[in-house]
């Protein structure tokens, strides 16, 4: 049986996998979906007190896998640098990598420091400060393409604000490449943000699918059937040297009960 640990992205909780894994499990796949700290219930602090910070996001996804190996990670935006900062810490852990629309750092390079001058300024103007900690409020839905009002309103009641220590902490550098870790990345188009460069740095094969970035509620049967893809592309890399495919674009195909593949039109 497949295993998958799925790790949400910044603002989020294990509720965003909800709707995927309903279409993947049927189909032999375990799911993980965790919650890391600071991004679901009152507390921002870690076990000591303190400010939740992204080492000990890393630290709770080094938890979750050592119990469920062996397991291919799946991060989702923010998740990207959580999953980065495990692999450093304990890089055996980590035997592949599914990433989507996800972020990674450079060595020394913060998450403030990587994204857009345009999200950069909006990050560090909607700093604030909730019972004594330092956090950043979520953007409205619509920034994660979310237009649709009834899953908008469903979104909105369930984001969270997100600590500061998860976005201003220096990265450890960590390439899965050079690590010898493969990965595919998943790109949402069209392309509005570099998750594809940031992916190739890592040596990690592009499979693009046409949605919004909160992809895991938009299109949550089609990202299944790309998962599904993907995981077969890297049992594939796990039986050869390693050979590395070509940027592939993803077909509409939706994954179905009982594993069948039911064929959509493409949207306008």
């Amino acid at each position: 049986m497949t295993r998958l640990v799925l790790v949400h992205g910044a603002w989020h909780g294990a509720w965003a996998w909800d709707k995927v894994t309903t279409w993947l499990e049927p189909h032999g796949v375990e799911c993980c979906a965790i919650s890391l700290p600071g991004s679901e219930g009152p507390s921002l602090h870690n076990a000591n007190g303190q400010a939740v910070t992204l080492v000990d996001q890393a630290r709770t996804l080094i938890e979750t896998l050592r119990s469920a190996r062996p397991a291919v990670v799946v991060a989702h935006s923010h998740g990207g640098l959580v999953v980065q900062e495990a692999a450093a810490m304990d890089r055996d852990l980590v035997s592949a990598v599914i990433a989507i629309d996800a972020w990674f750092a450079e060595r020394d390079e913060a998450f403030m420091e990587t994204v857009p001058d345009g999200m950069r300024q909006w990050l560090r103007s909607a700093v604030r400060q909730t019972n004594g900690m330092t956090v950043i409020p979520p953007p409205p839905p619509a920034a994660f393409g979310i237009n649709d009002a009834s899953l908008a309103a469903e979104v909105r009641s369930r984001l969270a604000e997100q600590p500061l220590g998860t976005f201003d902490a220096p990265s450890s550098g960590f390439n899965f490449a050079q690590a010898g870790i493969p990965g595919v990345a998943i790109v949402c188009e069209p392309r509005t943000l570099p998750f594809d460069r940031l992916a190739e740095r890592h040596g990690f094969s592009i499979r693009s699918i046409t949605s919004g970035h909160n992809v895991m509620l938009l299109e949550p049967r089609r990202l299944a059937s790309v998962l599904l893809q993907s995981v077969r592309h890297l049992d594939f890399i796990a039986g050869t040297s390693g050979e590395r495919v070509r940027r592939t674009p993803v077909p509409r195909s939706d994954v179905g009960p009982r594993g069948k593949h039911v064929s959509r039109q493409a949207r306008p």
